[in-house]
């Protein structure tokens, strides 16, 4: 298993999500969409680690279990329910497109504890993703 930090699995991670076919953009702020202006909120997102815990320390190593929670903003442009449908789509198309970058580069999504939730923005004109990735690696101490 090769060694990881979890800056590595962050940037693995938002080289999925920008890269074809989702060509998602960062947030200017990792804690909302405020900031994004409405023209362009459409493919925005934002990836926070929220939890994180290791298991064992033999040889200096460790494996990792962080949690990263994936929040994609979409514009519904007056049809809400036609954006949350696709964004349904999208979000097993990220979580999948995820767990096969942890392949190549020796990580793994777990499977007890990712999920999604997929709700309209009250007063705005976007939809929000956000998809509950854990994922573990090891890590040298």
């Amino acid at each position: 298993m090769a060694e990881h930090v979890a800056s590595s699995i962050v940037g693995f991670v938002r080289s999925v999500v920008e890269a074809d076919p989702f060509g998602l953009r960062a947030a200017p702020t990792p804690f909302d969409f405020d900031r994004v202006p409405q023209d362009v909120i459409d493919g925005s997102y934002r990836l926070v680690q929220v939890g994180a815990r290791s298991v064992g320390a033999l040889d200096w190593y460790e494996t990792r279990f962080d949690t990263f929670d994936l929040w994609v903003a979409r514009a519904h442009n007056g049809d809400p329910t036609r954006t949350m449908d696709a964004l349904l789509t999208e979000t097993h198309s990220l979580v999948a497109a995820v767990a096969r970058a942890g392949q190549v580069h020796d990580f793994d999504l777990t499977d007890d504890a990712w999920g999604y939730q997929v709700r309209p923005i009250p007063g705005a004109s976007y939809t929000v993703a956000q998809i509950t990735l854990p994922l573990s690696y090891a890590a040298s101490l």
